[in-house]
């Protein structure tokens, strides 16, 4: 009994004297991994903004495993929240909206890795991520996120399976505008828009005046006194404001096509009254 003793002592003792010979390896290891998956993070963030160039999802996704899943949950600068769960699919039809948009431009900066923790196979790294967000159209929006990447190391491979984002808009500065449209009498509109404007958003008042001549109507904006012109057929013309009488003006350019009074009046809010701000216009009657 006592050399079986003796005997499991022996076996208890020997892996104690190794420790702390294991333990710098398996640091060392660890380090290396760390170093690994920050780099990954930066390479995704650096091909997620070349998207819309490179046309090429394939270099975005190949950090994440098929069966991933994605929460993504956002403040905008109007307080009203959104938060959408997807998986592998969803995000690959996203890739797709990027690469199609006209105009696209994309900025998105690791600016701090907060945690970057590796448990043998797994590991999590949460990183803040400045971005900012252009279209051909105007929309112009930029924030900041806290992006939390959750990897596992699949067939000797590390992938994402698990991809959180929690995001805060900083600033919306192009974007859609909201519309109430009021009439005063039967030929005279006020118009109540909200605007993205930076970190809030803004509320203005329109006046409007109509004049029908003949299959026309003539709209003047009374802020500025711009004249514009719908036709007959809905083409919407800005006049060129060089004589009293308006149906006497020339078309200057024009801004679009509308199906009647208020629909031309909503084309002036967009690109005459509101250009730098509006990208499109939600009405409400």
């Amino acid at each position: 009994m006592k050399q079986l003793y003796i005997t499991v002592l022996k076996g208890l003792f020997i892996p104690l004297l190794l420790l702390p010979f294991l333990l710098p390896a398996q640091n060392a290891s660890n380090e290396e991994t760390q170093k690994l998956l920050e780099g990954y993070v930066k390479d995704f963030a650096k091909a997620y903004a070349n998207l819309p160039e490179s046309k090429d999802k394939s270099s975005v996704l190949k950090y994440f495993s098929k069966r991933m899943q994605s929460t993504i949950f956002y403040f905008s600068v109007s307080d009203n929240v959104r938060m959408t769960n997807s998986g592998f699919d969803g995000f690959s039809k996203y890739m797709n909206q990027l690469m199609t948009t006209e105009g696209m431009e994309i900025r998105y900066d690791v600016t701090e890795v907060l945690q970057n923790y590796v448990n043998e196979d797994v590991a999590t790294v949460v990183a803040v991520i400045d971005y900012e967000l252009q279209q051909a159209d105007g929309f112009h929006v930029k924030g900041q996120e806290t992006v939390t990447f959750a990897w596992k190391k699949i067939g000797g491979e590390w992938q994402i399976v698990h991809f959180t984002v929690m995001g805060t808009e900083d600033e919306k500065l192009r974007g859609t505008c909201l519309c109430e449209i009021f009439a005063s009498s039967g030929d005279e509109y006020v118009v109540r828009t909200t605007v993205p404007n930076g970190r809030s958003y803004n509320t203005g008042f329109s006046e409007f005046e109509t004049r029908k001549s003949g299959e026309d109507i003539f709209i003047k904006v009374k802020s500025d006194n711009a004249v514009f012109k719908l036709t007959g057929d809905g083409e919407v013309w800005h006049q060129d404001g060089t004589s009293n009488a308006i149906d006497k003006m020339n078309e200057v350019s024009r801004i679009g096509k509308a199906g009647g009074v208020k629909g031309a009046i909503l084309l002036v809010i967009k690109h005459h009254i509101y250009p730098g701000n509006c990208t499109s216009i939600k009405y409400n009657d």
